[in-house]
Order: C-alpha cells, then structure tokens, then sequence
C-alpha cells in the first residue's frame, strides 16, 4: 500500500488494505488514491510499516491505525484501527520523527530521544504502548541525541546528531553491520563507521544503507 501527503498537509491513501491501514474507515483495497480524513491538524510527516501506518501533525501530535497486533500502534491494546487514531503518548510528548515497519513503530522525540511500540524482531522485548529506548552507556561521548530513524521489516537503525550509526533487531543476512548474522535486543553502534560522519540511513528487508 502507498501513503501521500500533499503540499498542503492533506493525506491520501492506496493499494493493499486487510487491516485498514489505508486509514479509509474499511478494509477494502483501493486503486485510486483516496483522501484520509480524521486528523485534528494538517499532516506534517507520514510512515508505511507493513500493515499499518504512522502520521505526524502540528505540534508534533502522533497518529496510528491499522494492524493492531503485537501492540504495534502504541495505544495499549492489540485491536486494529480502521482510521487515523491519536496516541496518548507518555507526557504528552512532542514527536519530530516516526518510522513504521513490521511490528513495531520507532518515534523520536523533541528531546532527540527513541520511544518504541510493538516487537522489533520475534522473541525480543515488546510493548503495545511507548517505551523509551535505553541505549548502552557510552562514556567516551555526550549524551546520546538521535536525528533519524529508520526500519527495515525487523531491524532498525538509528542516525545520532553527531553522525554516528547504531542498529538492533534481526541480523539475517549482515542486515545490523557487526559483522555477523545474529539478532540483537540492544541499540549497538556499527564500530565499522565509528570514524565516519553518517548523515542519512535507510533500511529494506534485510538490507542496510547509510550515507556519509
């Protein structure tokens, strides 16, 4: 399925919609772009996971609908959603970035921190509402600060304000960049770009990209 938003904030939806992902108030597919209506505030950034989608408003406001299942949404329960549905998110926080994927929904925060809902990777940690991401001390440098986000169907990476890169979840594949195929709970920094600038991620199935 596909998501759109428009110049002027207005969101419109298409494609594959079993579990109402489409945000339409249905779950029939549709093959022409359609306007997604509900919000409180004009759209200001949108995320398709696999089957189910993530939007930002005005003031940083969170909205999740769709698939339900593993707590993916974030509002505490495991039902689906058929349209877009705000998130009473921990003490009303302000949300700058979001990244959907396959169970699980990434945020970052106004104080440049992650939150995360749902299950990463099968067998890992899950929540069906946010919870802040604990990254390993780092004692050689600042307080960690995230700029970006992004996610493959299991793994994530996760682009810091000082240009370094960490990654977690499914390691099929060399898909996480620690040199092996294992899965890992854990935000853990790729020591191979330790003294490179990243400025850009993106992830897909098993695959990672990063841009310095």
């Amino acid at each position: 399925f596909s998501l759109v938003l428009t110049a002027e904030g207005h969101l419109y939806s298409f494609g594959f919609n079993v579990f109402g992902q489409l945000g339409l108030g249905h779950t029939n597919d549709v093959n022409v772009p359609q306007r997604v209506h509900g919000f409180d505030d004009v759209v200001t950034s949108v995320s398709a996971g696999t089957h189910h989608s993530a939007a930002i408003t005005t003031g940083g406001r969170l909205w999740c609908w769709g698939w339900g299942y593993q707590g993916r949404l974030g509002h505490g329960d495991n039902t689906d959603r058929t349209r877009p549905t705000a998130v009473a998110s921990p003490a009303q926080m302000t949300v700058k970035l979001v990244a959907a994927g396959y169970m699980c929904t990434l945020l970052v925060d106004a104080d440049d921190a992650i939150w995360m809902t749902g299950r990463l990777c099968w067998g890992g940690p899950s929540s069906t509402t946010f919870t802040r991401v604990q990254i390993p001390g780092t004692p050689s440098r600042p307080p960690l600060r995230f700029a970006a986000v992004c996610m493959g169907s299991c793994h994530a990476l996760a682009v810091t304000t000082d240009g370094g890169m960490f990654t977690w979840g499914e390691g099929d594949h060399g898909a996480l960049g620690h040199g092996t195929t294992e899965h890992n709970d854990v935000p853990t920094e790729v020591h191979a770009l330790k003294n490179t600038h990243v400025i850009k991620a993106a992830a897909a199935y098993s695959t990672s990209l990063v841009l310095t």
